[in-house]
């Protein structure tokens, strides 16, 4: 266990002491270290590193913990931050990540989980062959950073936000030299992730983004988004290696196409009211499956940047043609003025982008 430890800055932590491009800590093919402490007061700062704050390499590196730190923040709560990522995790399965402070942190954001088939930044360190699985991140304040708040690469089966443990607040990230997401999920391979119940606001591209044709069965849902640059759902594209948000991509008939997501169609909602009721359709694989989300905003805006509120789930079916039509009250009523969008999940865990906005009447 490492805690209440001021790592690479002076014993003020107030100076950025450096360390010649390594990480702060460094866990290889090492099983069950803890990184913190129990409270926010007995963690450790982990801040000015000149490239990772911490990383974890490694197929052997099982089921590490990552608690209760400040990264990339100074002693008064300003920011020395990482030049790379807060917490890089490569090829290590089982890492959990929760309750720490993670800010001002660079090129690949602030954290980072990469299983990537193909490759991952940073060089062959510890024993290959593992895809990070089953990596938990949870309960973090996740603020400020030059890359993605989380950025999923190739990783697999990792559980971000409520469905680990509890929400995590992921906000005004990827200001550096691209414009990123709050949540980026790219590489090859990057399936069966679950991102459930977070805060994504004020980031400078999407709120979340995936990208990469082999990248499905993301299951995305309630999360609420306000004042990001971009879509609270892209599910974009790429240009060779360059991420591309495409904004809104259009449902086609039969939902056949391939992607990230496999692009799965959103509902149209054609009527809500105050009450809760809704009504609309969707339509998407034959004889399927979904779980439509509904989620209110104050706004309406041309990318469909909000989502401030949830109100409620329910289940349709598609028909032989892929069609389904649907009309129930909602869990939690709009107001008079707001205004209403939905999600379609597939029973793949396949989530689509946000539907475009109804405003409620009464």
């Amino acid at each position: 266990t490492t805690e209440h430890a001021f790592l690479w800055t002076a014993a003020t932590g107030m100076v950025d002491l450096g360390n010649a491009g390594i990480a702060g800590i460094h866990i290889e093919d090492s099983p069950v270290n803890v990184i913190g402490g129990g409270t926010i007061a007995t963690g450790n700062l982990i801040s000015g590193n000149d490239r990772n704050g911490v990383r974890i390499d490694g197929a052997l590196a099982t089921s590490n913990v990552v608690y209760f730190n400040r990264i990339g923040k100074d002693a008064a709560l300003g920011t020395i931050g990482n030049t790379q990522a807060g917490i890089y995790v490569r090829r290590a399965p089982g890492t959990m990540i929760t309750g720490n402070e993670v800010s001002g942190n660079g090129s690949l954001g602030a954290i980072a989980v990469c299983g990537d088939a193909t490759s991952c930044p940073g060089g062959d360190i510890g024993t290959q062959g593992n895809n990070a699985t089953s990596t938990s991140i949870f309960n973090n304040s996740i603020i400020g950073n030059d890359g993605a708040g989380i950025w999923i690469n190739g990783a697999v089966s990792a559980l971000v936000g409520t469905i680990a443990g509890g929400s995590n607040n992921i906000s005004n990230n990827g200001f550096g030299p691209s414009p990123l997401p709050g949540i980026l999920i790219s590489g090859t391979g990057a399936t069966d992730n679950q991102i459930d119940g977070n805060v994504l606001n004020s980031n400078n591209a999407a709120g979340i983004l995936i990208v990469g044709q082999t990248n499905v069965r993301n299951r995305l849902q309630n999360n609420t988004s306000v004042g990001n640059g971009g879509l609270t759902i892209d599910l974009g594209g790429l240009s060779g290696t360059t991420i591309v948000p495409d904004g809104v991509t259009s449902n086609d008939a039969g939902d056949g196409d391939v992607g990230p997501n496999n692009y799965q169609n959103f509902p149209i909602i054609t009527q809500a009211l105050s009450d809760g009721s809704v009504q609309g359709t969707l339509n998407s694989t034959p004889v399927n499956t979904f779980t439509l989300d509904f989620y209110a905003s104050t706004t309406c805006t041309p990318t469909g940047a909000s989502a401030e509120r949830i109100l409620g789930s329910t289940f349709v079916g598609t028909d032989s043609n892929g069609d389904a039509a649907f009309s129930f009250t909602l869990t939690s009523a709009p107001n008079v003025g707001e205004f209403v969008r939905a999600t379609a999940t597939d029973v793949s865990g396949n989530t689509s982008q946000r539907s475009a906005c109804i405003q409620a009447v009464t």
